[in-house]
């Protein structure tokens, strides 16, 4: 995710994301940016709620936290809505399993094929964020 919109969550929810945790990241595409804020709105209403991690698991949106069971319940949420969008770009997008599984559009299905990714430029190194 690109270092502005991580930016952006922090000062949105700076309650609720352990940014200082060296454990901490959030390593998920562009795509996933609405569903990430939308389920830390719903958690910081919720209330008592610590983000500890958010990552990509087997093609699916992973909020690691900790809070009540209804916490647990918008994370299931959110993991559920993100098979069905596109992590690079958030458009409607499915199971892709060539590999690694990913949650694609058919375009960015296609780059993946290809080699490329969201977090890596073309010659392998590293995208500023």
């Amino acid at each position: 995710m690109k270092k502005n919109l991580k930016e952006q969550l922090i000062r949105d929810f700076p309650g609720m994301l352990r940014t200082e945790s060296k454990l901490f990241s959030i390593s998920v595409g562009d795509g996933w940016f609405k569903l990430v804020y939308l389920a830390c709105a719903q958690l910081e209403k919720l209330g008592g709620v610590q983000i500890k991690d958010i990552k990509e698991k087997f093609g699916a949106l992973d909020i690691l936290l900790e809070g009540p069971e209804k916490a647990r319940d918008i994370a299931h949420e959110a993991w559920q809505q993100s098979q069905a969008v596109c992590e690079w770009c958030g458009q409607p997008g499915g199971e892709c399993n060539d590999y690694w599984i990913k949650t694609l559009c058919a375009e960015h299905r296609v780059a993946f094929a290809r080699g490329e990714n969201w977090w890596t430029n073309p010659d392998g190194t590293r995208k500023e964020d």
